[in-house]
C-alpha cells in the first residue's frame, strides 16, 4: 500500500476524535510516524484507534465510506470538461453543499474527507 494513498496525521488524530473505529492496519504512533504490518496481515493486528497513543490510518476512501455511514455524504462526480465537482449532503443538520472543482479525484477526495469532518466538528 502507498503511504500517500492514507490520510495524513492530522487526519487521523481528527477522524479519532469524531470516533472512527473502523479496522485498519496501519497506523500512526504519538509522533506521527506511520507504523504497522505491510502485505497479508492477520486480523490481530488491527488497530480500531484502540489505545490513546495510537491512531488507525485508513485509505482516504475508507475515511470517506466511514463518514456516509454517519450521515455525511461526500459525492465526487465527472464534469464535462473532465474535472472533478464536490458535493456534501450530511442527514443532520440537514445540508447539501458545493465544495468545488478539483483536477483528480484524489484531490477531491481528499477535501471532502477534511470538510465533512469540519462540518461534525461545528455540531
Amino acid at each position: 500500500m502507498k503511504p500517500n494513498a492514507l490520510v495524513d496525521f492530522q487526519t487521523a488524530q481528527e477522524l479519532k476524535a469524531i470516533g472512527f473505529d473502523s479496522p485498519t492496519s496501519p497506523y500512526f504512533d504519538k509522533k506521527g510516524t506511520l507504523k504497522g504490518p505491510r502485505g497479508v496481515v492477520l486480523l490481530k493486528t488491527f488497530n480500531n484507534n484502540r489505545g490513546y497513543s495510537f491512531f488507525s490510518a485508513p485509505k482516504w476512501d475508507t475515511a470517506a465510506r466511514w463518514l456516509r455511514f454517519q450521515g455525511y455524504y461526500i459525492q465526487v462526480s465527472l464534469t464535462p470538461d473532465y474535472k472533478f465537482n464536490l458535493d456534501i449532503a450530511s442527514r443532520e443538520p440537514y445540508l447539501v453543499r458545493n465544495y468545488g472543482i478539483y483536477s483528480n479525484y484524489k484531490e477531491a477526495i481528499i477535501q471532502g474527507v477534511k470538510e465533512a469532518i469540519n462540518i461534525i466538528k461545528q455540531k
